[in-house]
């Protein structure tokens, strides 16, 4: 929110979301708010290698915050492609949640896009 890539109720907005039914598949989970909320898109990566507690007890290392509206629209697609064949491989999730920092993470993350 302070970079301008969202609006003030988009924290609201997602928890709300997320008590109507939980975006954790797996390990993974990926929260997200009403687009009319999202200024700039953008997908956020917090990675906890020791897990955190997610909703119904589930357990995730990777969240993805969704932040995305209709500029990308046409890209929803490829982007939840891309998003599904990495919680499909356990070899790939786990290279994420064990990478040394965020560039190693992009790096891992860029060669899944550029295999697709």
């Amino acid at each position: 929110m302070d970079q301008g890539y969202a609006k003030p109720t988009v924290v609201q907005a997602a928890l709300a979301r997320e008590a109507l039914a939980s975006t954790a598949l797996g390990r993974v989970a990926l929260p997200h708010a009403d687009s009319q909320l999202i200024t700039k898109p953008a997908i956020g990566l917090l990675i906890a290698p020791q897990s955190i507690n997610w909703q119904h007890n589930d357990k995730v290392q990777l969240v993805f915050f969704m932040a995305l509206n209709e500029t990308v629209h046409g890209q929803m697609r490829a982007i939840y492609h891309d998003l599904d064949q990495l919680i499909e491989t356990p070899r790939l999730l786990k290279q994420v949640a064990q990478a040394s920092d965020g560039t190693a993470d992009l790096a891992i993350l860029a060669q899944l896009n550029q295999k697709n």
